[in-house]
């Protein structure tokens, strides 16, 4: 998990600016609740520790209907000016979020959630802070379930200052007669981490199923590695201490990259750090 990059917008002249670029009659129903919008941009902007708490939307009321299509209108049939910025919170972000997903590290980030969904909350449709970059998995699983009870479910990526702690780990499992151990990946919450911050990436994971998709996805590469870096011991005649050594390098090389976090990268931390692994190139001749 990594931090996406918030382009720093002037989210309520924005908000002005795509507004008038609306043609009649939305236009006008846009201006006139633009000061209700902007207001809670206000509890977003600057009061976002406590935005699970936030009152349902104003546009929810059944006399709202016009309104509310008014504003997701403003998302699903851009004007010149957001598209535009639509555009640029998928391309101008780090190189690892330009290729994986910061919800899942799975697949390539080609859509835009709406960390507060546009169907409940149509204020916050084109809210460049709410719009963080995602694949189209996470986001079919995510739609609008980003809160439960008072409580946020998933990680914001523009907000959450939590995702430098290690929190996803792995281990070798060994069962007999397998040549072979498999890659288990869990989660364990750092000292310094709070609770409330580690019981939301509990929930993330949970409700992506993160720790499921990891186990397999791992495998391919898992059990290639797993060989290539036992041979590594027999033909090259690379000592247990040396291949530790590359293992290690190689997992800080793949973190630096992508994050600590990154569930491939923690593949060569787990072989580094198992005895049995290391025990079974000692015996080997």
């Amino acid at each position: 998990m990594l931090n996406c990059k918030y382009l720093g917008y002037n989210e309520k002249v924005l908000l002005g600016t795509i507004m008038r670029e609306k043609y009649n009659p939305g236009k006008e129903t846009l201006l006139a609740v633009y000061n209700t919008v902007a207001n809670r941009y206000d509890a977003y902007l600057t009061d976002f520790p406590n935005i699970a708490a936030i009152d349902d939307s104003p546009f929810s009321a059944v006399d709202q209907v016009e309104t509310r299509k008014a504003l997701e209108s403003c998302y699903d049939s851009a004007t010149k000016t957001f598209s535009a910025i639509r555009g640029k919170i998928l391309t101008d972000q780090p190189e690892a979020i330009k290729s994986l997903c910061p919800y899942c590290l799975l697949s390539w980030p080609n859509t835009l959630d709406h960390y507060i969904g546009k169907g409940k909350f149509p204020e916050f449709s084109i809210l460049c802070r709410n719009l963080i970059p995602c694949c189209g998995h996470c986001n079919n699983i995510k739609l609008e379930n980003w809160r439960d009870g008072g409580r946020r479910r998933f990680i914001h990526f523009y907000n959450d200052n939590f995702l430098h702690h290690r929190f996803l780990r792995a281990r070798l499992v060994y069962s007999a007669g397998k040549p072979v151990p498999r890659i288990n990946y869990y989660l364990e919450q750092p000292g310094e981490m709070a609770d409330a911050d580690f019981q939301i990436v509990r929930w993330h994971f949970e409700d992506l199923d993160l720790l499921s998709k990891y186990n397999q996805r791992a495998i391919p590469t898992f059990s290639s590695e797993y060989a290539s870096y036992r041979n590594m011991n027999v033909e090259q005649h690379n000592s247990p201490a040396r291949i530790r050594r590359m293992l290690l390098n190689k997992y800080r090389s793949d973190a630096a990259q992508f994050c600590g976090n990154y569930y491939v990268a923690i593949i060569y931390e787990t072989l580094a750090n198992d005895a049995n692994f290391l025990a079974s190139l000692q015996a080997q001749p």
